[in-house]
């Protein structure tokens, strides 16, 4: 099964084996085993530019560069407050218009300090994305004039799943999960 159409282009970021970069001690980044991974689900890598270095060394013109505007923005990398603020500044420079920005750990027991570093953002005065969704572990932005409509699509898509709308930083939000997991 192929995940990716033959027009999509990515960015990846990672620190791979530069590890001495990765202050938290989050992950060990396989780059071999990333492009294997690329291969197998994507049928090649061709399409994705790998940017291997610390995501707060990144600009938004390395990735408008290489792809343009993103509409999918998936935050799942360092786990300090300061790369997951700094990692939704830089999404929020390059999402397109109805871009989803998506941020990995949010729940996680292991790794509170995302849960500071959104904190941080949401609280800032001039951030430009607001959460409007939840499910187990993550939590989704996106531009406030997008929320209604991509609210109403998960009522629709999940609607067996559906746990409720609830208020987030100032947000309606929408929390939902698959209740056919088992949670112990």
């Amino acid at each position: 099964m192929k995940l990716c159409s033959g027009d999509d282009r990515g960015v990846a970021i990672d620190v791979f084996d530069d590890q001495h970069l990765n202050t938290d001690g989050s992950g060990q980044g396989d780059r071999a085993q990333f492009v294997e991974n690329l291969r197998r689900w994507c049928g090649s890598a061709d399409g994705v530019t790998i940017i291997q270095r610390s995501s707060l060394e990144v600009q938004p013109e390395d990735i408008i560069s290489a792809v343009g505007n993103v509409r999918l923005f998936s935050i799942d990398g360092g786990h300090t407050e300061e790369c997951t603020y700094s990692d939704l500044r830089l999404s929020e420079q390059i999402i397109s218009e109805y871009g989803i920005v998506m941020i990995d750990d949010y729940f996680n027991e292991e790794w509170p300090e995302v849960s500071v570093g959104v904190a941080r953002y949401c609280l800032s005065q001039n951030s430009l994305l607001r959460p409007f969704a939840i499910s187990p572990n993550k939590i989704y932005f996106a531009k406030p004039e997008w929320h209604e409509r991509y609210q109403s699509r998960l009522k629709h898509s999940f609607s067996s799943e559906r746990i409720r709308s609830q208020q987030m930083f100032g947000c309606e939000v929408v929390g939902f999960s698959d209740r056919r997991t088992v949670h112990t």
